[in-house]
């Protein structure tokens, strides 16, 4: 993995650690951001194994697998909440408002 990747990743951890305020909560979103990298490269790499291709697919590949796992994980606290996406409305707003009031 290149010192790059590692030091985004060890960002994403600590500003994660301190949004969440817990493991983990902080390592369900990485966990799943991972998972989602892992399928992406997998997938890419047996393509590559059989098709030729350009050398971007790899980081092209690790940006869609991190956005699919976000996604998932963002869609997995926003569900539960009924907020789903609108045009008129900021769903993160909301959700803090909502973590707010039950507090």
């Amino acid at each position: 993995m290149p010192a790059s990747e590692v030091i985004g990743l060890a960002a994403a951890v600590l500003i994660l650690l301190l949004a969440f305020g817990s493991v983990v909560a902080m390592g369900m979103p990485i966990a799943t951001a991972l998972a989602g990298v892992f399928a992406a490269v997998t997938g890419v790499g047996l393509w590559a194994a059989l098709v030729e291709t350009p050398d971007s697919v790899g980081p092209v590949a690790t940006m869609i697998g991190l956005g699919v796992g976000m996604e998932k994980h963002i869609s997995s606290i926003f569900g539960p909440l009924g907020l789903t996406p609108s045009d008129t409305e900021h769903r993160r707003v909301l959700a803090v408002l909502s973590w707010l009031q039950s507090g």
